[in-house]
């Protein structure tokens, strides 16, 4: 899906970053952290990895050494700037550096991990942190979970207005 949505890798500007994946995680406590996801996200921008392009069977093997070159001494650059490490400081190094870098799409693995939260918190404000994410970044977030994770839209009629939700039902061939 990534190699389709990027393109040819040798056409992207050098250092840009044109899609990032990154995990939802129970790293505190078996609970979501949404602060390990925004660093999740920072990091994807300082040090990105590309295995979605390494498994291509297609690829030219001495383009993507030229491109993980390129991507390395970009990231020297970036890795330079200002660390934050607040929550806050994180979300915004990621909102102002992924226009910089051309990012277009996320891709969210393992979302149901949002519905791990502390008393008090709904799973939905996790998603509606997104949106406002996707929304500032000018990009598309494709979010993949197991079907527990329809909980973070629930209670929030602005997600299901401002989302587009598909359903697949991944183990069962269908027409």
């Amino acid at each position: 899906l990534l190699r389709q949505l990027t393109g040819d890798f040798n056409q992207w500007p050098r250092g840009s970053v044109p899609a990032i994946t990154v995990r939802a995680s129970r790293a505190e406590n078996a609970m979501y952290s949404s602060k390990d996801f925004q660093t999740r996200l920072t990091m994807s921008l300082r040090e990105p990895r590309f295995p979605w392009l390494d498994e291509r069977a297609d690829a030219d093997r001495e383009d993507l050494r030229g491109l993980h070159e390129d991507i390395a001494e970009a990231t020297e650059f970036w890795s330079r700037l200002r660390s934050g490490s607040s929550e806050r400081e994180l979300r915004r190094e990621f909102e102002e550096h992924a226009p910089l870098r051309a990012m277009k799409w996320v891709v969210v693995r393992d979302a149901g991990a949002m519905c791990s939260t502390k008393r008090g918190t709904e799973p939905s404000q996790h998603i509606l942190s997104c949106m406002e994410m996707a929304e500032e970044t000018n990009s598309v977030w494709i979010v993949f979970g197991t079907p527990p994770v329809g909980k973070v839209w629930e209670k929030h009629d602005e997600i299901s207005r401002r989302a587009v939700i598909v359903f697949i039902d991944r183990y069962r061939e269908t027409p």
